[in-house]
C-alpha cells in the first residue's frame, strides 16, 4: 500500500488518491483514454492502476460504471434465469456462460482487463455467443 501516486505503485496505493481523484469529475469522468500511463509518450499524465473498475470511474465517472454494471449485472441475472428454466443440457452453457461473464466483473478489481485487448475480446465474443444462444432456444 506504500507508494501512491509512482508508476505501478499497487491496486490499494492507488485506490485512496484514485478515489480523490474520481471527485474532480464524478458523474462523467475525464474522458475515455484520458490518462496516459506509457511510458514511452512524452505525456504521461496518470499512474498505472491495477483496477479496472477504479479506471473505469476515472476516466467515464459514476455514469461509466453504472453502465457497465448494468451490462454484466443483467446479463448474468438473464442468463441464470435461461438456465434454471431450462431442463435441456444447454441449461449449463447458460450457467457456464453467466459464471464466466461474473467472474470477468470479479477480475476487474484486479487488473486493468482493457488493456489486455484479448481478455476483452473474448467478453464480448461471450455476450454474443449468449445472445445467440437465447436467441435459438424458441
Amino acid at each position: 500500500s506504500t507508494g501512491a501516486g509512482t508508476y505501478g505503485s499497487g491496486r490499494i496505493a492507488d485506490l485512496g488518491p484514485g478515489l480523490r481523484e474520481s471527485q474532480q469529475h464524478l458523474i462523467f469522468g475525464a474522458g475515455f483514454g484520458t490518462r496516459l500511463t506509457d511510458r514511452s509518450e512524452a505525456r504521461v499524465n496518470a499512474p498505472i492502476l491495477d483496477d479496472q473498475w477504479l479506471g473505469n470511474l476515472l476516466e467515464t465517472g459514476v455514469v461509466g460504471v453504472a453502465a457497465w454494471l448494468w451490462l454484466l449485472g443483467s446479463f448474468y441475472r438473464r442468463m441464470m434465469r435461461a438456465a434454471r428454466a431450462d431442463e435441456t443440457p444447454r441449461a449449463w452453457l447458460y450457467a457456464g456462460l453467466a459464471a464466466s461473464l461474473l467472474a470477468f466483473g470479479v477480475s476487474m478489481v484486479t487488473y486493468d482487463t482493457f488493456s489486455f485487448i484479448q481478455v476483452m475480446i473474448v467478453g464480448f465474443l461471450q455476450i454474443g455467443l449468449a445472445g445467440a444462444a437465447l436467441a435459438l432456444r424458441d
